[in-house]
């Protein structure tokens, strides 16, 4: 019984013993970094994980071979973590989904409620004309067309 991490019906290749045998020492590594959070520690223990799939690395018999890979995901079973390790950036992480992401009208607006609408106009004329249009909502026209013209000749179309 190998546990994949694509369900058998969606698989578009055959995986090959070794690969099935990858795929659990991974799992038991990342059940040992679960365990042991000291890096010393974690570290010993994968050691003597690695020597535990080296001493049955040139087995011949593919039936011995694949029974002991089944008991090999029985045993990770019956001793994985309660808590598996996750990275805080991937999904069910601590940290999945807290980047901040402000889009262009977000900017602006804190930029026209702080009035540094010179560094606006550099900043943003620069990136994005486009972005004026979205701009006329919190300044008058003459303010936006009188800047323009200071900091951009080629970009007063958009306000036509």
């Amino acid at each position: 019984m190998s546990l994949s991490t694509i369900p058998p019906h969606l698989r578009t290749r055959l995986i090959s013993h070794g690969q099935k045998v990858c795929e659990l020492y991974k799992a038991a590594l990342y059940d040992l970094k679960a365990k042991n959070r000291d890096v010393l520690k974690y570290r010993y223990h994968a050691v003597l994980m690695r020597a535990r799939f080296e001493e049955n690395r040139n087995i011949k018999d593919a039936i011995l071979a694949r029974k002991m890979l089944e008991d090999g995901w029985a045993e990770l079973k019956q001793i994985e973590a309660p808590y598996p390790y996750k990275y805080p950036d991937a999904p069910g992480g601590a940290a999945y989904g807290r980047e901040t992401v402000f889009n262009d009208f977000v900017s602006i607006f804190h930029c026209c409620l702080s009035h540094n609408l010179s560094q606006m106009f550099k900043f943003r004329i620069s990136a994005c004309p486009s972005v004026l249009l979205k701009m006329c909502l919190c300044l008058n026209i003459a303010t936006v067309k009188s800047l323009l013209l200071l900091y951009s000749k080629r970009s007063l179309h958009y306000l036509r």
